[in-house]
C-alpha cells in the first residue's frame, strides 16, 4: 500500500486520514490482515513429536499458537521465519489453551524445529463482513486490481530506481514465490496470487527492454517514425544484450532466495 487518504467512520463521524507513501513497510511487518482488523493468523498445533522440544515446554495438542517471543503471527511463513532466524536458541510461544494466553519457553533445534505439526486457520473478527461478488462487482473490482497492480508496480520500479528501497529486499524468485502460496492449498489465495503474478509478467513484458515486447513496441515506433527499418545484424545485437539483461536478471534473483531462506 502507498500514500492515499482514507476516509474512516470513527463514533458516527466521517474522518479522513492520511497514510503515508511508505506505510507498507508497516504493512509487510504486521501483515496486512492486522491493518485491515480481521485479526492475526492462528496455528493450532495438531501433532506433537513424542519427547520433542514443544512436548518438554507443556505444548499440547489442540493450543493455538498465536505469537513467538511477542510478535503475534501474521504471515503464513511467520513460524518458519522465526524458528529458521533462532536455531540453537529458545524462543518464547505464546499459545492460547481454553481461550486463556499461557507463555512457554520452547527450544529451537539446530534444524529450525520444534518438534509440532500444525494447521493454519484464521480468526475472523465478528465485525469483518464477508460479501459474495456478483459476476459484475467481481469485473468491476478485478479490473481495479488489475490496474493497481500495474501502477503500484511501476512506483515500485520508482523507488527502486531513486534508492528508497533496496532491490535484493524488493524482489522474489521461484522460492520466495511458493513461499507465499504457503505448504496448504487455498483456493482463494492461490487465485489471488496467480492474478497477481500475471499482471506482475505483464507489467514487466512492457518495459522497454530488448528481447522483451515493450523492447519490440520501441523499435517498432521509431522504424514508424523515420521510415527506416533497422538492419537484421543490429536488431540480433540489441536482442543478445536483452537476453543477457533478462538472464542475468534471473540468475540474481534465484541466487538471492538461496541467500536470504538458506544462507543469511
Amino acid at each position: 500500500m502507498f500514500g492515499a487518504t482514507l476516509t474512516v467512520q470513527r463514533s458516527g463521524q466521517l474522518l479522513e486520514v492520511e497514510v503515508p507513501d511508505n506505510f507498507y513497510r508497516k504493512v509487510n511487518e504486521t501483515g496486512r490482515w492486522n491493518f485491515i482488523g480481521t485479526g492475526p493468523l492462528i496455528y493450532r498445533v495438531g501433532s506433537i513429536a513424542k519427547g520433542g522440544n514443544a512436548q518438554k515446554a507443556g505444548i499440547k495438542e489442540g493450543d493455538e499458537i498465536v505469537a513467538i517471543n511477542g510478535k503475534p503471527i501474521s504471515t503464513g511463513d511467520f513460524i518458519l521465519k522465526e524458528l529458521s532466524a533462532a536455531k540453537g536458541k529458545t524462543v518464547a510461544v505464546t499459545v492460547e489453551r481454553e481461550k486463556k494466553p499461557l507463555d512457554l519457553n520452547v527450544a529451537v533445534s539446530d534444524k529450525g524445529t520444534i518438534g509440532i505439526g500444525y494447521d493454519a486457520d484464521t480468526r475472523i473478527s465478528p465485525d469483518y463482513k464477508m460479501v459474495p461478488y456478483t459476476l459484475s462487482s467481481a469485473f468491476a473490482f478485478g479490473t481495479s486490481d488489475a490496474v493497481e497492480t500495474l501502477v503500484s508496480n511501476a512506483k515500485g520500479f520508482k523507488k527502486l530506481f531513486k534508492g528508497e528501497e533496496k532491490f535484493q529486499e524488493s524482489v522474489q524468485g521461484p522460492i520466495g514465490i511458493a513461499q507465499l502460496f504457503g505448504g496448504e492449498w487455498n483456493w482463494s489465495r492461490f487465485w489471488a496470487l496467480t492474478g497477481l503474478l500475471s499482471m506482475v509478467l505483464a507489467f514487466m513484458n512492457i518495459l522497454p527492454i530488448p528481447a522483451l515486447d515493450g523492447g519490440h513496441v520501441v523499435f517498432l515506433l521509431i522504424e514508424s517514425v523515420t521510415r527506416r527499418k533497422f538492419s537484421d545484424a543490429f536488431m540480433e545485437k540489441t536482442q543478445i544484450v536483452g537476453m543477457v539483461i533478462l538472464l542475468s536478471l534471473m540468475v540474481f534473483v534465484l541466487g538471492n532466495d538461496i541467500w536470504r531462506n538458506f544462507i543469511k
